[in-house]
């Protein structure tokens, strides 16, 4: 049936297009990554390094996540992020339920969109979240716009 073969040419064409549409260095989430393991060893580095801890919940699948990850690495963003803290991205899948305990643990930033940001001081304490989402729309802002409002939000805490 021709109906039915050109659906399936037109699905995979879709699903190859859809996985080689971005490269593995636009995929800021480690999706095999042991996010546990990581936030502990994370925690403990903060501590004896007296540094605060950013953590980046996200998945590789989402626009604007990968957007943010891209502005963390312009010049500019990622000498703001070196100079005051260590980020962590942790990956939350496609449903939003992967590492959904860590989530939890800081009150479920990712409830209203992801990227979503969580700022810990060296103790691992909570200082802030993005718990309305307010970076969902990621792809909208620019470098610049990203860094006023990582000084305006974050700036302040990081003493």
């Amino acid at each position: 049936d021709n109906m039915a073969y050109l659906k399936l040419l037109i699905l995979s064409f879709i699903c190859t297009f859809s996985v080689h549409s971005y490269s593995e260095i636009d995929l800021p989430y480690n999706e095999e990554a042991n996010a546990k393991l990581e936030l502990s060893n994370a925690l403990h580095s903060a501590k004896v390094n007296n540094r605060y801890l950013l953590l980046e919940f996200g998945a590789n699948y989402c626009p604007d996540c990968r957007k943010l990850a891209k502005h963390f690495k312009t010049e500019e963003i990622n000498s703001w992020l070196d100079k005051h803290v260590t980020v962590l991205p942790i990956d939350v899948g496609m449903s939003h339920e992967l590492n959904k305990d860590l989530a939890l643990q800081y009150g479920n930033p990712v409830k209203k969109g992801i990227p979503s940001l969580v700022l810990l001081n060296p103790l691992g304490e909570m200082l802030f979240s993005t718990s309305e989402g307010e970076l969902a729309r990621a792809r909208n802002i620019d470098s610049e716009e990203l860094l006023e409002w990582l000084e305006v939000n974050l700036g302040p805490l990081l003493k």
